[in-house]
């Protein structure tokens, strides 16, 4: 696995799914399944560490948006908290 692969940056994660900045996280599940599909181990022409490269890229682009999602639910029900 090369090195940039181990742990990637969250640009280098975007580059590795192949999804431009802002992409929601629908679209991130939607281009890792996609190229986790084509480079599974399992699979005809598959390679072990493209497959651990891209897990690794979903990874750190999941952990990233967690919070921003967590913060954003929160805000959410103070919102709808308000009127009830």
């Amino acid at each position: 696995m090369s090195p940039d692969l181990a742990h990637p940056s969250l640009s280098t994660a975007r580059a590795v799914l192949g999804i431009p900045p802002g992409a929601d996280a629908d679209a991130i599940a939607r281009a890792f399944r996609a190229a986790a599909k084509r480079a599974h181990p399992d699979i005809a022409g598959g390679e072990a560490d493209r497959f651990r490269g891209l897990v690794e890229a979903y990874r750190q682009l999941q952990a990233a948006a967690a919070p921003c999602e967590s913060a954003t639910r929160a805000r959410l029900r103070r919102f709808a908290g308000a009127w009830a």
